[in-house]
């Protein structure tokens, strides 16, 4: 298959990869990507990919914390830091001519960091605070649920750290989690919009270390499975109560070129809610919109946009949510005539939120 760009890869000798893509423009996006996340967790280490995360452009070696937020405004404010299954991601994107600026911030907080006791308190608010959310949020806590089903830990690992782990967390388990992963050969640094030699340049002049072994291979695979969840009373007394269920097969890796392929189907599917503040017309042709949303009332939000896609295997499919009374008629009649377009791709791993019954 024919690329439209062509990225150029350099592996440096203390083996970081840098990727860099030199299509010229008025802004320069870069990034740094590391081979960690929650697949690499272990019993004694789960949880802190998240934790990590929140503490991700904090104080450093060379910046106070402060100094960290004063100077990442100055350069526009524009980047980020996630935690995904198998890679931890900070990104940012700047005027070109704060290309090098930007990149010792991102060098600074993937090297340097001090993590506090103070700053570490805080992540752990943080994560305590986002953990009970996501019993108001069905969307996401059936993504996580649905990956323990299909996987059974390392790639079943959540992306969320448990409650009950929170308290027996120490500094002391961050800062050893940094050393084991955060590595020059567990790093990809990745630029689009700086030239090939700079990029280098930067590269070496601002990451250091000498050559490590790799991130401990985690195989997770799939089995599939069901799971429910117990019914959680709205958290506002007007909201709805509504049965939600996500459904996933098992589908091919995120290096398969099958993928596009994949892609192309999700965006046939497609899907929407009853009401969308995006404006009209958004979604409103694809199947899922036009054969559910338009002639089923009971559904409040029908959707075909989860995909997982990972090296060496993933899962697709989606989830929805429909009026308590003919919840039933939703989950088995309207997902087996959608799913029949997608027959072939494996056996199904799923997950259903209901009331106070299990299935």
């Amino acid at each position: 298959m024919k690329r439209l760009y062509s990225p150029v890869v350099t592996h440096l000798s203390n083996g970081i990869r840098v990727v860099t893509d030199s299509t010229p423009g008025h802004f320069s996006a870069l990034g740094a990507y590391i081979d960690g996340g929650s697949r690499y967790e272990t019993s004694s280490t789960l949880g802190l990919s998240h934790i990590h995360d929140r503490l991700a452009f904090k104080s450093t070696r060379n910046y106070s914390g402060v100094e960290m937020m004063e100077q990442l405004q100055k350069l526009g404010g524009n980047y980020m830091s996630c935690a995904q299954r198998e890679s931890m991601i900070y990104q940012a994107s700047v005027f070109n001519k704060d290309v090098e600026s930007m990149m010792d911030m991102l060098a600074e907080t993937i090297q340097n960091p001090r993590f506090t006791e103070r700053e570490f308190l805080e992540a752990l608010q943080t994560a305590d605070y986002e953990v009970q959310e996501l019993e108001y949020k069905p969307q996401i806590l059936l993504s996580e649920k649905l990956h323990e089903a299909a996987y059974k830990g390392g790639l079943g690992n959540s992306l969320f750290i448990k409650r009950e782990r929170i308290p027996d967390l120490r500094r002391s388990d961050v800062v050893e989690y940094h050393r084991e992963f955060f590595q020059p050969s567990n790093i990809v640094v990745a630029m689009v919009g700086v030239p090939e030699e700079k990029a280098i340049r930067m590269v070496e002049e601002k990451f250091n270390g000498s050559p490590s072994g790799k991130a401990r291979e985690r195989v997770g695979s799939y089995i599939g499975g069901e799971v429910c969840v117990p019914h959680q009373v709205p958290l506002y007394a007007n909201q709805p109560e509504l049965y939600h269920m996500q459904v996933a097969f098992q589908t091919t890796g995120l290096l398969d070129d099958d993928l596009y392929a994949l892609a192309t189907l999700q965006k046939l599917l497609g899907g929407g809610s009853s009401f969308s503040a995006g404006g009209p017309g958004k979604g409103m042709f694809s199947r899922l919109y036009t054969n559910v949303l338009n002639r089923c009332h009971y559904v409040e939000s029908y959707y075909w946009a989860r995909a997982s896609q990972v090296s060496g295997g993933g899962d697709w499919g989606g989830g929805g949510a429909a009026s308590q009374e003919p919840a039933q008629e939703f989950s088995v009649d309207e997902y087996g005539e959608q799913i029949g377009a997608v027959r072939g791709f494996g056996s199904a791993g799923a997950v259903s939120r209901e009331g106070d019954e299990y299935r």
